[in-house]
């Protein structure tokens, strides 16, 4: 019988050949003008270089987006994240064995956090495995309980599995996180409605 370390390191090492590493990352094109403006008042800023190399990324303006990783890199060279912003832009450079490197150092750096076990909740759910994917959200949420991507993913996954009542509690909890002007916000607001309907 495999125990939940085991388990989860299993998993994790399954996400390097098919999980995004920008489930972290909820950055739009129109905060690209904030992390610059923040970068320009303080260019050691190793965050706002990481959410700046997602903008990038999300622009196709891959030079930059490595450019940017790098810099924030030498700044944080044990965030996880970083690694895998890194392994996004290498892939889509294809320069596959840079972008093998970074998703190795990435998830090893990342197992036992608790954005790791979100990240596998995602990979359970996108594989149809909604009793582990569950699971492995509420260990998340134990973890780090304003962790909203897996208090949406817990929703999702509750609501699959017919429990409506702790699907509505789920996704009310999220869009306690969101912004209204989120697009992501309207959407889950009229999941809540259509079941409060019981729809």
């Amino acid at each position: 019988m495999i125990n939940k370390s085991s388990f989860v390191i299993y998993y994790l090492i399954i996400l390097l050949l098919s999980v995004s590493a920008f489930l972290r990352n909820s950055i739009w094109h129109s905060e690209m003008g904030l992390w610059q403006d923040v970068i320009s008042k303080s260019p050691n800023n190793a965050l706002a270089l990481n959410n700046l190399c997602v903008s990038l990324y999300k622009e196709t303006r891959y030079d930059d987006a490595l450019n940017t990783c790098l810099k924030s890199l030498r700044l944080e060279p044990e965030d996880w994240s970083v690694h895998l912003n890194l392994w996004q832009v290498y892939k889509a450079k294809g320069m596959l064995n840079e972008a093998q490197e970074e998703s190795k150092l990435g998830l090893k750096l990342q197992i036992g956090k608790p954005e790791a076990y979100s990240t596998l909740g995602y990979y359970l759910m996108e594989k149809g495995l909604i009793d582990e994917a569950i699971r492995i959200f509420k260990i998340a949420l134990e973890k780090k309980p304003d962790l909203a991507d897996s208090h949406y993913g817990l929703a999702v996954n509750l609501e699959k599995k017919g429990d409506k009542h702790s699907a509505l509690m789920r996704y009310k909890e999220y869009l306690r996180f969101l912004n209204p002007e989120d697009p992501r916000f309207k959407e889950v607001e009229k999941r809540v409605k259509d079941i409060e309907k019981g729809e």
